[in-house]
């Protein structure tokens, strides 16, 4: 539809006040030309009103009423239409979206496994519109949006040589070599217990440790642990935050390992193992009491994350490109 200063506004649906202008204008022998200017919409409009709303019947006219039931009846329909109709589709979506694949890694995944296409939209659409008990395992079923605001997690203290992150090296911001790896620990209130994560920024690699505290030395030795497992190439740099729990990072440098640290407050600097500790979050909510969690629960989610398809790697498992990196 057209409007105001040019005599033209931008496209919105007919209204039934629009179409009964139609009618009589219809009736009065106007030509469409005539019929768009005083309704106010363009010319190809109309003729798609009249083509797609007048009755079968070449000798009935154009009818307002009616028209504006048929164009209701087509909006209808077309929000029941259904979505996902290929049934190996609907069984993947069924499948993925239950072990914690997103839509869009399910999208990316089946191309590559089934060559099908789809898209995360009709997924979400599909779920929400047909499949609603399955919205509980989205990815952001219960979270809410929340000012982002500065929370202090841990207290920043002295590190002894603390090697800031602007003196990286740049090959490192660029993510084309594996064995830069950054480290992190989440826990919770409710127990002294917490877990630390390690991921490489390349393969997104993930090693997941549960310590019985967050004290330097506990922090130091499961970490030195998981790294001594790990080819030289492997383990060439390591970004910390500014916890004191990192104070005794030097006990990296044994191991060739340069360290590093972000500016204070700027977890995003390290955002590779942040959004590891995101999806960490989706098993192991705020809530959790990490005492009562096991070793081979830890175990059974890291394997989990390092068989998960990611979009950044083209939607390929940390586990595939390892072995890629590795033969």
């Amino acid at each position: 539809m057209l409007q105001t200063l040019s005599g033209y506004k931008k496209y919105s649906h007919l209204t039934l006040k629009d179409r009964i202008k139609i009618e009589i204008l219809s009736f009065l022998n106007k030509t469409q030309t005539e019929i768009a200017a005083a309704v106010g919409c363009s010319q190809s409009t109309v003729s798609r009103e009249l083509r797609r709303n007048q009755p079968p019947k070449n000798k009935v006219k154009y009818n307002s009423e009616q028209a504006h039931n048929r164009s209701d009846e087509r909006k209808r329909n077309s929000a029941k239409k259904e979505r996902l109709k290929n049934h190996v589709i609907r069984e993947y979506v069924h499948d993925k979206i239950k072990i914690g694949w997103s839509p869009e890694q399910i999208v990316g995944r089946i191309r590559l496994e089934h060559s099908l296409k789809t898209n995360h939209e009709s997924i979400y659409q599909y779920i929400y519109n047909e499949k609603t008990d399955m919205i509980q395992y989205l990815p952001k079923r219960h979270r809410k949006r929340k000012k982002r605001g500065l929370k202090v997690k841990n207290r920043v203290g002295k590190i002894p040589n603390r090697i800031s992150i602007t003196e990286r090296p740049e090959i490192v911001n660029r993510r084309i070599r594996i064995g830069d790896l950054e480290i992190d620990t989440m826990g919770s209130r409710k127990a002294k217990e917490c877990l630390q994560v390690i991921v490489d920024r390349v393969t997104h690699y993930t090693t997941i440790n549960l310590l019985k505290d967050k004290s330097t030395g506990e922090m130091m030795d499961n970490a030195i642990k998981s790294l001594e497992k790990m080819p030289s190439e492997f383990k060439r740099t390591i970004t910390f935050d500014n916890g004191t729990e990192n104070a005794a990072h030097e006990r990296l440098r044994e191991l060739g390992i340069e360290t590093y640290f972000c500016h204070p407050y700027h977890s995003w600097e390290k955002g590779t193992v942040e959004n590891t500790i995101g999806l960490i979050r989706r098993v192991f909510p705020k809530s959790t009491n990490f005492s009562r969690v096991s070793n081979e629960q830890i175990k059974e989610l890291e394997n989990k994350l390092n068989n998960r398809p990611r979009k950044c790697l083209n939607f390929m498992t940390a586990n595939e490109v390892m072995k890629l990196c590795t033969s």
